[in-house]
């Protein structure tokens, strides 16, 4: 399952809700992501647009969950 209110978008991993949010401006780029049902929460901001802060931000609570 996969929605979005104002930029917030939710899915399940593990059969579990996941909600998230990926930011972009020129020099930035931002990730957050909250597990309610496991109480991981995520956030990564960066001052380098390159930064993959989507894929950092999914690692780490990956690693979270384990």
């Amino acid at each position: 399952m996969r929605g979005s209110t104002s930029g917030r978008n939710s899915q399940q991993v593990l059969g579990q809700p996941v909600f998230f949010h990926r930011g972009w401006v020129a020099g930035f780029a931002s990730y957050d992501e909250v597990q309610p049902g496991t109480g991981v929460s995520v956030v990564v901001l960066s001052n380098l647009d390159t930064t993959d802060a989507t894929r950092i931000g999914r690692s780490l609570a990956s690693m979270a969950r384990e």
